[in-house]
């Protein structure tokens, strides 16, 4: 009904013009001169066609006039007196109505015809980009924009996804330095709130990652893109998670603002990676990562040793700060700053200092926290926990690496000395049991099934004579045990 009045005010306002010498409203939206009456007649007679015509349902009555569309392009490029024909709004309420059609047909030309056109990105006004992030973007996330006709190849992506990155590229480069990053920024937000699916997410993820570097992301904007990962991927199928996130982390790494974000910002958001389908140690993905953290410590000069020495002993107070970066995101950090570390640099080591001061400094207090908890009854059960969680992260990107490295043979050479004593203590709380029948919590459990695992392996791979008959001895005596409540993972 209100798109029925519209139309109809619209053609009231274009036979009131019969006779006028000028007119002109606000911001130009509409306006009229008698020395070019027959040529805005014809426009504004194309704009009610379409938008009449756009009402039916029935395709083969839209398709003839869609051609018009190219029209009323041709007149919001056409200037008189320093202002278009028709205002582009005009054209953004057409390609609305085609992009909204429920043909498919209709929907798809729609879509394609705009980022061919470009039209509409000419002005970078934030107030105008809600076309672009609404109703394009909204078209963007149906999965049957992405389906190819028979006369097209299946070899690379479809041609809607490198017209969408060349539209991307052309409107962003006419954006101002400030407004980039809010338009990044929002264009993230609506990705996370449409809750794009997996086809749609992998495409859109591509032509974010074939943006030209420049630096736009600020500590919000990692903010948005980690909230897209983290909220999006475990509804997506297992086989497009990685590339989608190898692109999101592409993006990242060439559009982040070094100088607008922190260590926390940038750890926090390498953290939301996973270290199974993206994050590998060892991959290109982790070079990419390395040379991501080597270029922020380059642009700020600063040392990274003092950032991590400060997460450590935030991590092992017995109320850590809630900003502080999680156990798992200190673990990566730990290791992305060894594998970026440049004596020439100073990257990882201040100066005056070795890489055995640096590592007894930042990863000494978390494995002796872990092999003195026995001796240490006073110590917190949940900072001797997050210890482990640190130590486990570290040992567990090393494990699932893709070839072994220096710094593999580095941290062995420094954790072989206490490794009896890490064995000891998580082959003892595997299997420890507790007073008045309480069994230790299932996460518990896990946590050191897991830390054993990842000892055991990372052990083996340098020869470390390691044997489960401890384990095999405790485990037996356990289920012997009838005076407590165990519980055994065998």
């Amino acid at each position: 009904l209100e798109r029925k009045r519209s139309r109809y005010l619209i053609h009231r306002m274009t036979a009131s013009t019969d006779g006028l010498e000028k007119l002109v409203s606000q911001d130009w939206t509409f306006w009229w001169d008698k020395e070019h009456d027959t040529a805005l007649r014809t426009i504004w007679s194309d704009v009610i066609l379409l938008l009449e015509t756009l009402e039916e349902k029935t395709v083969h009555i839209v398709l003839p006039v869609l051609n018009r569309v190219k029209s009323l392009s041709a007149a919001v490029n056409t200037n008189v007196e320093g202002h278009s024909m028709l205002h582009h709004t005009w054209l953004g309420a057409v390609f609305t109505r085609v992009i909204d059609h429920e043909s498919k047909s209709v929907m798809k030309w729609g879509v394609n015809e705009f980022l061919n056109m470009h039209t509409l990105a000419c002005s970078s006004s934030p107030k105008h980009w809600q076309f672009i992030l609404g109703p394009v973007l909204g078209s963007l996330s149906k999965s049957v924009l992405y389906e190819r006709d028979a006369s097209e190849h299946f070899s690379g992506c479809p041609p809607v996804v490198s017209r969408l990155g060349t539209f991307l590229s052309c409107f962003v480069a006419k954006l101002t330095k400030d407004h980039r990053g809010s338009f990044i920024r929002q264009f993230l937000s609506a990705c996370w709130t449409l809750k794009l699916v997996d086809v749609p997410l992998v495409y859109v993820s591509y032509t974010l990652s074939l943006l030209p570097a420049m630096p736009v992301l600020d500590s919000t904007s990692l903010l948005a893109i980690r909230s897209l990962v983290q909220g999006s991927l475990h509804t997506i199928k297992v086989t497009l998670r990685g590339p989608i996130q190898n692109f999101l982390l592409t993006a990242v790494c060439s559009l982040t603002d070094m100088a607008l974000v922190s260590y926390n910002d940038i750890f926090s958001t390498l953290g939301c990676f996973s270290i199974s389908e993206c994050l590998v140690y060892g991959s290109h993905a982790w070079e990419q990562a390395t040379c991501y953290v080597k270029e922020f410590c380059r642009t700020n000069k600063a040392a990274l040793s003092p950032y991590l020495h400060g997460a450590i002993h935030e991590t092992l107070k017995e109320c850590p700060d809630p900003a502080t970066l999680t156990p798992s995101h200190t673990s990566l950090a730990l290791l992305l700053a060894l594998s970026c570390h440049d004596m020439e640099e100073r990257v990882l080591i201040p100066c005056g200092h070795s890489l055995e001061d640096v590592l007894a400094d930042i990863l000494g207090p978390v494995l002796d926290t872990i092999a003195s908890s026995a001796n240490r009854p006073y110590l917190s059960c949940h900072v001797v926990t997050r210890a482990v969680e640190v130590m486990v992260g570290v040992v567990e990107l090393l494990v699932m690496g893709t070839r072994p490295g220096k710094v593999d043979a580095l941290l062995y050479k420094y954790m072989l000395p206490w490794l009896p004593s890490l064995l000891t203590h998580c082959e003892h709380e595997l299997l420890r049991g507790t007073q008045n029948g309480i069994q230790p919590d299932l996460g518990h459990t896990l946590l050191y099934k897991r830390a054993i695992d990842r000892l055991y392996n990372f052990a083996s791979r340098f020869s470390f004579p390691v044997s489960v008959h401890s384990l095999v001895n405790q485990a037996f005596e356990v289920l012997q045990d009838s005076e407590q409540v165990w519980v055994g993972v065998i």
